[in-house]
């Protein structure tokens, strides 16, 4: 294999982040729409994935078969392109701690013969675009560590909560309905939107991953995560497709021309 291309770059999150997000095969298209217009899983195992994808601009049909396998304990992953378009590329990456949070990433992509016009040619193309698949994928990695963080740390209030049978004013029905309203119940952040005429809150986190709904629309009272197009139907809180469900949200009532939220018992969401 000849090397025509190479990355580097530190990244301010764990190896376990990192080689989660390598696994992570369901996130391509929706995180990197820009790059990928569609996938279908083949098959995968705990430390590799194998599937079919159409690349941006999908009117032009390019489809990869593509393979990724991890080595988590060299810190190893490597992508091959086993059919379709650039068919035999391999991209060979190689990430390294330099503290608890934070890595460095050493990506070279590899040809199988030495052609030095398609270096120069695509070498900066492969370069850019990882560019820009690192950049979201370190926002999602970083909001995910996030996430995390605040579950862990929030037991204790989401356990003080459950018990209190005590309700919170919140604001006027205006003020909840505002799209950059928030309100945190036992360390989980809500939203409130209004479906048949009643108002609803619903948590602001997907429990596949964590992903953030802050900003995700509400659409025929469903909202979809950004991360992995998993999507919630507000009146019960599921997902059918993948069965899961956001986390029980307060009831909420209004009362003298206030909003409050009142107690409700909450699931146990997926990490």
């Amino acid at each position: 294999m000849h090397e025509i291309a190479r990355y580097q770059r530190e990244l301010p999150v764990s190896l376990e982040r990192m080689f989660e997000n390598a696994l992570d095969w369901e996130h391509l298209p929706h995180l990197h729409a820009s790059s990928f217009a569609d996938l279908t899983l083949l098959d995968r195992d705990s430390r590799r994935w194998r599937a079919e994808v159409l690349l941006q601009p999908a009117a032009l049909g390019l489809r990869q078969t593509i393979e990724l396998t991890l080595d988590a304990a060299s810190g190893v992953w490597i992508t091959r392109v086993l059919a379709g378009f650039c068919a035999g590329m391999a991209i060979h990456t190689q990430a390294r701690a330099l503290g608890e949070r934070r890595i460095e990433v050493d990506v070279r992509f590899q040809t199988p013969r030495r052609r030095p016009v398609r270096a120069r040619l695509y070498g900066p193309v492969l370069v850019g675009t990882y560019r820009r698949l690192y950049d979201e994928d370190e926002a999602m990695m970083v909001e995910r560590q996030g996430a995390l963080d605040r579950v862990r740390a929030s037991a204790k209030a989401r356990a003080q909560a459950q018990r209190s049978a005590e309700g919170r004013a919140l604001g006027s029905r205006g003020a909840v309905l505002d799209p950059s309203f928030r309100f945190e119940r036992g360390g989980v952040r809500f939203r409130v939107t209004e479906l048949d005429g009643a108002l609803q809150a619903f948590s602001t986190t997907c429990p596949h991953l964590l992903g953030p709904l802050d900003d995700a629309p509400v659409r025929d009272g469903r909202v979809r995560c950004p991360w992995h197009g998993y999507c919630f139907d507000l009146r019960t809180g599921k997902d059918e497709a993948h069965g899961l469900r956001l986390a029980r949200a307060p009831r909420l009532e209004e009362r003298e021309g206030a909003v409050w939220a009142v107690a409700a018992r909450s699931n146990r969401s997926a990490l």
